[in-house]
């Protein structure tokens, strides 16, 4: 398995779990280490504009835990999923 699916099968769980997580529905802690690996990917593919994204997503899964909006959940996991679905296909 290359490392692009990888990162796409964790990208659609991240997608997932900011869904699950609007409505404190999921340990914290998973919340909070999918976040840690969205923002550590991101500082590793720093000149690429959709890891800034990725660095937004993942700041916004860890305020998550204590107030989330609607709005940007779905937006974030709309473009969590797209963005890791078009790495697994």
């Amino acid at each position: 398995m290359s490392l692009v699916r990888i990162y796409g099968f964790l990208d659609v769980l991240a997608a997932t779990v900011i869904i699950i997580m609007q409505f404190h529905s999921i340990a914290w802690r998973i919340s909070v280490g999918l976040a840690l690996y969205l923002i550590i990917k991101s500082l590793l593919y720093v000149r690429d504009v959709m890891s800034w994204v990725d660095l937004v997503v993942g700041i916004y899964m860890i305020i998550l835990v204590w107030h989330g909006n609607l709005i940007l959940t779905i937006i974030f996991s709309g473009y969590l999923a797209a963005k890791g679905l078009w790495s697994l296909f």
